[in-house]
């Protein structure tokens, strides 16, 4: 059962794992290249402070599950936003999460078992379709659809209490990380592998470069 003319659930699926189910998820790969730990130095953390950087960890497994042969990264993903930490051990947080993925489906992607050969022409519009993205761009490249897919942007806020021990801050009971406060305003956070990285689940590891404000 086609779900668009020429677009078949299985190869919807390379994407959407499945039709009609969740995917479009954020597999390891460093958006923005090698991400260095933060040392954890700790120091005073009391303050507002804005995201200045942010290398992140981005899974991607959603994008290739399905098959085999293809291929995707994350590109450009970032957090922007402002955290502050009050001197009574509670913190309030406003992140906002965008990027994109960048996929590669060879013709085995798009061929599903009827035969009808999805182009890229058609393999766009109808992920677009779906709601799940900002926005699809594909464009062939020989019998393969290299496919640039903004994801929608996704606003956290949330507040609780934080601790603090030996350089390690715990927002929460998740959201754990290494930190060192630098004289020169700005601190640096590295997440522990498999916290959430300022409230956004879908992230794997993380790296922050914080700047104070007044």
């Amino acid at each position: 059962m086609k779900t668009r003319p020429s677009i078949s659930c299985a190869v919807l699926a390379v994407i959407l794992s499945g039709c009609g189910g969740g995917g479009g998820g954020l597999t390891a790969i460093m958006s923005g290249g090698t991400c260095q730990s933060a040392p954890a130095c700790g120091g005073d953390i009391v303050g507002s402070w804005s995201f200045a950087s942010t290398c992140l960890g981005v899974d991607v497994s959603s994008f290739t599950a399905d098959c085999p042969s293809s291929t995707a990264y994350a590109n450009g993903f970032q957090i922007t936003g402002m955290i502050t930490y009050d001197a009574d051990m509670t913190f309030t947080l406003m992140s906002t999460m965008s990027g994109s993925v960048v996929a590669k489906y060879p013709a085995a992607c798009l061929t599903p078992a009827d035969g009808a050969r999805v182009t890229c022409d058609q393999l766009g519009p109808a992920l677009l379709a779906t709601g799940k993205y900002a926005s699809v761009d594909c464009l062939p490249d020989g019998a393969a659809c290299d496919c640039t897919v903004g994801t929608t942007p996704q606003t956290f806020t949330g507040s609780g209490t934080y601790s603090i021990t030996d350089g390690v801050l715990l927002a929460g009971t998740a959201d754990e990380s290494d930190y060192c406060v630098k004289g020169d305003g700005t601190a640096a956070l590295g997440t522990h592998p498999g916290s959430p990285v300022m409230g956004h689940p879908g992230l794997i590891a993380g790296s922050l470069t914080l700047t104070k404000q007044p």
